[in-house]
């Protein structure tokens, strides 16, 4: 494929990557998931493809995370000049496992994180994570607690539509919801470093790997030390599958890949816990969040989550495999 230089047109949104992402506050919670759903997610977005690679669940689980970034803004020098805002991410995070089939066995060689439902409040964060990275993300309008006498609420307001027909109009209303009763509270920073952090999250990874080894290729305990040692690092590798639809043929990819890029710690400010929330997310055609990443039920309350106080770089990314 030969190279083209990007026709920088004066208002372009699309700002050059690495994009540094400071004064960010994430909050995180582990919930159980079917492991066939993620599986056959898997199968459908990244295998499949010549790329000699291929995806599995990590874990019958997945992340909820909510963030909210004080600043997003370009490092590279041209678009850094430009200036940066504010952003809020709310969505469901995969732990996938990249390998390879020998001998028809799944040998597994890194972990990486997927982003199936991804909302976003901010157009150019939008903008940047689809066409540079391919996050899937949808624009929305995306509500946190602010401070600690603000009701505990995370929820999403986007545009879906719920039942697909000929003569089905789309809604803007709220999608999803985590509440729990009251205030958010106080912050308390009861985890003092990235380690400590580490140590507690494992936990309840050790508790799904051990009841969630059969159905899938689970990965040895050993390669789960790998993400850990990825998180001691402060690196966090995130897989997309980047297209662009054909214009002339609907059913074709002008453009397709499968790339890898780290997300990047700069700087740690604390982390604590977080109570459990009930989780409420709508039925809906156009958002099959529940049924395909196999959530017990469209509601059901979380376990105990985890806010993390830090900052962060969406760095360079590597191509896995691209169609020719």
């Amino acid at each position: 494929m030969s190279e083209a230089t990007y026709v920088e047109i004066p208002g372009e949104i699309v700002l050059r990557q690495p994009i540094a992402l400071t004064g960010a506050t994430m909050y995180c919670w582990l919930l159980d998931a079917d492991p066939k759903a993620l599986n056959d997610l898997c199968d459908l977005v990244f295998n499949g493809r010549p790329s000699g690679y291929e995806y599995r669940p990590l874990l019958p689980a997945v992340a909820l995370v909510c963030a909210n970034m004080d600043r997003g803004q370009s490092v590279n020098p041209p678009d850094h000049d430009k200036g940066g805002m504010a952003e809020r991410d709310l969505g469901f995070w995969v732990p996938l496992v990249r390998g390879k089939r020998k001998d028809g066995l799944f040998e597994m060689e890194q972990i990486v994180w997927y982003h199936p439902y991804l909302f976003i409040d901010n157009e150019a964060a939008f903008v940047v994570g689809r066409e540079t990275y391919g996050f899937r993300k949808y624009i929305g309008e995306c509500v946190m607690p602010g401070s600690a006498t603000d009701r505990s609420t995370f929820a999403v307001k986007t545009l879906y539509i719920e039942k697909f027909s000929p003569s089905a109009t789309g809604t803007v209303d709220w999608l999803w919801e985590l509440t729990a009763d009251g205030a958010r509270g106080e912050l308390k920073a009861e985890i003092g470093s990235l380690a400590h952090l580490i140590e507690e999250a494992v936990k309840g990874l050790r508790e799904r790997f051990d009841r969630g080894n059969e159905g899938f290729p689970v990965p040895t305990w050993e390669l789960i030390e790998n993400l850990v040692r990825d998180l001691v690092r402060g690196e966090v590798p995130m897989v997309f599958l980047r297209q662009i639809r054909d214009i002339a043929r609907a059913d074709l990819a002008a453009y397709q890949a499968i790339v890898e890029a780290p997300c990047k710690m700069t700087a740690w400010h604390g982390a604590g816990f977080v109570r459990p929330h009930q989780l409420s997310i709508k039925t809906v055609d156009s958002h099959p969040i529940v049924k395909q990443l196999g959530l017990r039920a469209p509601s059901f309350a979380t376990g105990i989550g985890w806010w993390i106080g830090l900052d962060f770089e969406m760095a360079d990314g590597t191509t896995i495999w691209e169609a020719r």
